[in-house]
């Protein structure tokens, strides 16, 4: 059984914020996570989008700042910079009753001189993407000494996205005594691996989900080559003549190849992704 915000040994002006935020009762992996957590236990947390697993990391983290030491000692890693900013922007609301704790983000795209002048005023927190942690690190612009606590977020997305060499690099360069938390939906052997040779004594949790969809949509897959996809998609849409199509693709790049696509084959499309 889950339990309330209000029964967790937390800072008020927390409570208040997720009172503010109309939030009373622990989701699964909050439940599961957040007192392992603020008692200094490494963890594996296995959960799917959407379980509130944000909360579940910010939430010890926030308890472990000691807002007297200009120094990071909390850093978040996500796969990719609309997760970094969606995490950053969720923590801050975290925060909107603790103004003392200092939080950034630093994910590519973004100005440089905007990241260096952030960093230089030793925010307790930072957000990041994986290649631009590696940067910082390498321009000498981020100082990981004094850093006590390392997230990993969706970090099975983020081997997917081919960030394995980097996470071994982030591991290396922050503190030994760190205390580690992996969150995934699925657990490959390279968080196994992870698990044994950077964490101490990780804790396994996993919610349990019935079901990894919402009832009301139901799905239907296609094992075809990729080569085949552009057309098959043009035969499904001819077919089922639906007024309105949101497509999903894995990058940026392949957002508007589709896109130019769907066009010179007269549908109307646009497309959106981050670089917009």
């Amino acid at each position: 059984m889950n339990i309330l915000f209000n029964e967790l040994p937390i800072l008020e002006q927390t409570k208040q914020a997720l009172e503010k935020l109309g939030l009373t009762t622990t989701t699964d992996i909050q439940h599961l996570a957040i007192p392992e957590m603020i008692a200094g236990k490494d963890i594996i947390g296995q959960a799917q989008t959407g379980t509130g697993k944000t909360f579940a990391f910010a939430i010890p983290m926030i308890e472990k700042i000691n807002v007297d030491e200009r120094s990071v000692q909390g850093l978040i890693i996500c796969p990719t910079r609309e997760l970094t900013l969606q995490v950053y922007k969720e923590i801050v609301k975290l925060l909107q009753f603790n103004p003392r704790i200092r939080i950034t983000s630093i994910y590519g795209g973004e100005s440089y001189t905007k990241q260096f002048k952030a960093l230089a005023e030793k925010p307790h927190i930072v957000v990041a993407t994986p290649g631009r942690v590696i940067d910082h690190l390498q321009r000498r612009t981020v100082d990981f000494s004094k850093l006590s606590m390392l997230i990993l977020d969706e970090a099975d997305e983020m081997l997917k996205m081919g960030f394995q060499e980097d996470l071994e690099t982030i591991l290396k360069d922050t503190p030994r005594t760190r205390q580690t938390a992996l969150f995934s939906a699925t657990i490959p052997d390279f968080i196994k691996q992870v698990a044994k040779k950077y964490q101490h004594e990780p804790l396994m949790l996993k919610t349990e989900t019935k079901t990894m969809t919402v009832e009301k949509i139901n799905q239907y897959y296609y094992f075809i080559k990729k080569s085949d996809r552009d057309q098959l998609l043009i035969r499904v849409l001819d077919y089922y003549q639906p007024e309105s199509v949101m497509i999903f693709a894995n990058t940026k790049k392949d957002v508007d190849a589709l896109s130019q696509f769907m066009q010179k084959n007269k549908y109307e499309a646009d497309c959106l992704h981050g670089d917009l």
